[in-house]
């Protein structure tokens, strides 16, 4: 996957994308919270967005940062965090998994913009993920 590619992507997560046709708007990150489509779907969908920011991560630390991208990650936190804050509409379990899942997109895009490097901001996803983290050092972009 290009850099193309890989912040097309990140907008379907974020569901900024305009494209609603596209098979993929429906299981973006933003979009599996209302209505709440499951667990499962939205944990496969953090772990891409993980990806997408791990692949990202160069266009992150530029000076001159794409500000689309930066929307489409805020996006993502943002209305992660307010959506997925309802204990009417979520269980006590489901409302930490989600405070957990923008935690780990939230603080590598953090540490990449302020510089960071790559290994360092990665280190909590690696230390809970270490099977999907092999996986992210052997992707190619």
């Amino acid at each position: 996957m290009n850099r193309e590619e890989a912040k097309r992507k990140l907008s379907f997560h974020s569901s900024r994308n305009e494209d609603i046709e596209d098979p993929f708007w429906e299981n973006g990150f933003v979009r599996l919270l209302r209505p709440f489509k499951g667990k499962q779907l939205l944990e496969e969908a953090f772990h891409e967005v993980v990806q997408l920011t791990y692949l990202l991560a160069d266009c992150i630390q530029e000076e001159q940062v794409n500000k689309e991208m930066i929307a489409d990650f805020w996006t993502i936190v943002h209305l992660g965090k307010s959506w997925g804050s309802s204990d009417e509409v979520f269980t006590d379990s489901e409302l930490q998994k989600i405070a957990y899942f923008t935690e780990q997109i939230s603080y590598p895009v953090f540490c990449l913009l302020d510089g960071t490097d790559k290994e360092t901001a990665f280190e909590m996803y690696a230390h809970d993920y270490p099977e999907k983290m092999v996986q992210l050092e052997n992707s190619i972009i």
